[in-house]
C-alpha cells in the first residue's frame, strides 16, 4: 500500500471528487462521510487508470489516499453515465453497466 504524496494527484482526484487534502501533510481534511458539496464519499477514486482509496493508519486521525493494489480491486467497472468505479452486484447493472445509483435514478 502506498501513500500518495504527490500534489499533483492529491489536486486532481481532490478536484475531480470534490475533496480536501492538506497541503503539508497530504491526509484527507474534509468529512469522514460526505465530501465538500454533501455528496457521500465512494469507495474508490479512480484517475488515470488507477484505483485509490482513503485509507486510516494507526495513530492518525485523517485517512490517506493511497493506490490499491490489484489484488484489492477485483470485479470492477466503470460506470457508463456517471463514470465512478462500482462493484456489480445484481445482473441489472452486470447488464446495462451502470451503478446502482444511476438504476435507481432511471427506474
Amino acid at each position: 500500500m502506498k501513500v500518495i504524496k504527490d500534489l499533483r494527484i492529491l489536486n486532481a482526484i481532490g478536484k475531480r471528487y470534490h475533496l480536501e487534502f492538506d497541503s503539508q501533510f497530504k491526509y484527507y481534511t474534509g468529512d469522514a462521510y460526505k465530501n465538500n458539496i454533501g455528496q457521500y464519499l465512494p469507495l474508490r477514486f479512480e484517475y488515470k487508470d488507477k484505483v485509490y482509496k482513503l485509507t486510516y493508519f494507526d495513530g492518525c486521525f485523517n485517512p490517506f489516499l493511497t493506490v490499491k493494489k490489484e489484488s484489492e480491486i477485483g470485479n470492477t467497472k466503470k460506470c457508463s453515465i456517471c463514470r465512478e468505479v462500482f462493484i456489480p452486484t445484481n445482473k441489472n447493472a452486470e447488464t446495462r453497466n451502470c451503478c446502482n445509483v444511476c438504476i435507481e435514478l432511471l427506474g
